[in-house]
């Protein structure tokens, strides 16, 4: 997919979303980060494969993925 230039400017807050008390904002984080593949999210995205909700987990996983595809 690659990172548009628009895009470079969420990385660094998708990052701190994935730090919110919500589970569904840190789940849509991680898919967001999964989408645009900025290598800056592998390392929050590698922590977030810990977390205590299973669906940010999942969602973690799979964003990984696409961010080593990259």
């Amino acid at each position: 997919m690659g990172v548009e230039a628009g895009n470079k400017n969420v990385v660094e807050p998708l990052i701190q979303s994935l730090k919110d008390k919500d589970p569904g904002v840190r789940c849509e984080a991680a898919i967001g980060l999964g989408e645009i593949g900025d290598s800056r999210a592998e390392k929050p995205l590698m922590r977030a494969l810990n977390d205590s909700d299973k669906e940010v987990r999942e969602a973690a996983e799979e964003s990984l993925r696409m961010v080593r595809s990259n």
